[in-house]
């Protein structure tokens, strides 16, 4: 799962407690370290990228599920 935009983590680590693979991807580095520290929190494993929506770092077909909470 790729949730773009992720921000403070809440999709993100929400998913993760599911059982889903993630990462979280947002262009905010103040975000992205509230993001961790909430994962750490709830004790899951996240990948966390920084990066630009409308630039993905990701090469194509890499992810099976797309979200993004607003």
């Amino acid at each position: 799962v790729l949730d773009i935009g992720c921000g403070t983590g809440v999709t993100t680590v929400t998913a993760a407690r599911k059982g889903a693979k993630v990462t979280g991807l947002d262009l905010t580095p103040a975000l992205l370290e509230r993001a961790k520290y909430n994962a750490a929190a709830a004790d899951v494993s996240i990948e966390w990228h920084e990066g630009d929506a409308e630039a993905l770092p990701f090469k194509d077909q890499t992810f099976d599920v797309v979200i993004s909470q607003f």
